[in-house]
């Protein structure tokens, strides 16, 4: 279902690397980067929760 802005069109939720971060595949994780604040990347959890659920549901698990 799509519904937020940048959802990618595709039939399924996992998104493949290609090109250069392809040669990373099966390789363990190295660096993590934590975004307080929305610095890096806007996060809105409405967004993305709101297109597939109720927004009852959405208000009850944002309030916990």
């Amino acid at each position: 279902m799509k519904g937020w802005p940048g959802e990618p069109d595709m039939e399924y939720d996992v998104l493949m690397a290609d090109g250069e971060a392809s040669a990373n595949d099966g390789k363990p994780i190295t660096d993590v980067i934590f975004d307080f604040g929305n610095v890096l990347v806007y996060w809105d959890p409405v967004a993305v929760l709101a297109p597939r659920y109720s927004d009852r549901l959405v208000e009850q698990f944002l309030d916990n």
